[in-house]
């Protein structure tokens, strides 16, 4: 039986302090890019909700073929003359995208001729324009488009989208080709999971037969200090109207936390623990994912938690005029500070 680890953070926390880890382990298979097929915007949750809980027959065809849309994209491998993809494709020696034909395949009823007011909306105006005059010469039903019908019971849904991501992860194994027993290998995905809203992780874990998370949380102050260049706040504003955005951020991703840490199947770690006390928290690791290993055996390559102790503190290091923010930031998140004991 595969036993999943999904791990990440919120943004800019450390999350990846644990892919890094990871790639010490023999014993894991750590998927090399983030696994974004079940949150990503019209992936598998998504396809989901929409077969059982917005299931009119226009809308399952738009939210299958939204599906196929987004795995092309994923599947598609990055060169410098094509556009970005994730390079599913490459890491599972092109059968992801074989795979999730063969899903679409095993839960569509069948296919049909249709055309609706969506198609034209998706069309420009030239192509638009184009057809609507060509219909009052030719057959309108030239203009119609190939629709999916698909109406599974939930457990032939559910069954299929877990084969379809068992075959993946095996199929990656092939890709490193240094992994003796797959069916029992502990694999690692990162970022597979916003840790937002609690209902989400028992959502997720209907997919695999055994999962657990980790969950990696950073002082507030350090978080704005790396926090994603004009992403997620107003970049045009003052730097303590950036503060104040940013802590009604900050609080938000964190309004199931205490709820959400309690489960039995996550491991909350905080960046700067890794940091300074390295060999206890790699036993908690450890201890966690069932993997007898002692810290003595890592080479240090990926993750140095001597180098990474320079990403503890940066809010010290900031120019006078960002102290106000980082007051404002202490006052509003006095709960998730750190504090070295």
């Amino acid at each position: 039986m595969k036993k999943v680890i999904s791990f990440g953070g919120y943004h800019a926390t450390g999350g990846s302090v644990i892919r890094d880890l990871f790639k010490e382990y023999q014993e894991i298979a750590l998927f090399p890019t983030e696994f974004r097929l079940l949150i990503e915007s019209k992936g598998l949750l998504d396809l989901e909700e929409t077969l059982f809980n917005n299931g009119g027959c226009e809308n399952i065809d738009l939210a299958i073929k939204d599906f196929l849309w987004i795995c092309n994209h994923f599947a598609r491998k990055t060169t410098k003359f094509t556009r970005r993809g994730l390079n599913y494709d490459l890491y599972t020696k092109n059968c992801f995208s074989k795979y999730v034909r063969e899903f679409i395949e095993e839960i569509t009823d069948y296919k049909y001729k249709m055309d609706w007011h969506y198609y034209d909306f998706q069309k420009s105006y030239f192509k638009s324009q184009l057809e609507r005059y060509l219909s009052k010469i030719i057959d309108s039903n030239s203009f119609e488009k190939e629709a999916f019908m698909s109406y599974p019971d939930f457990e032939k849904f559910n069954t299929c989208a877990k084969k379809l991501l068992n075959k993946i992860l095996d199929s990656y194994t092939i890709y490193e080709n240094n992994l003796e027993n797959k069916h029992n290998q502990v694999f690692a995905l990162h970022n597979a999971i916003h840790p937002i809203y609690y209902n989400l992780f028992d959502k997720f874990k209907s997919y695999f037969d055994k999962v657990s998370f980790i969950i990696v949380d950073r002082d507030p102050r350090d978080v704005f200090c790396d926090f994603p260049k004009n992403r997620y706040i107003p970049k045009n504003s003052s730097t303590i109207e950036k503060a104040k955005s940013f802590c009604n951020f900050y609080l938000n991703l964190r309004r199931e936390q205490k709820k959400i840490i309690s489960r039995e199947d996550v491991l909350f770690l905080k960046f700067e623990d890794i940091v300074f006390e390295y060999s206890s928290q790699v036993s908690k690791i450890n201890n966690f994912i069932g993997i007898d290993k002692s810290y003595f055996d890592f080479k240090k390559e990926f993750f140095n938690p001597i180098k990474s102790s320079e990403n503890v503190g940066k809010f010290k290091n900031l120019p006078k005029e960002t102290l106000p923010a980082i007051n404002y930031i202490e006052k509003k998140l006095t709960d998730f500070l750190y504090v070295k004991i």
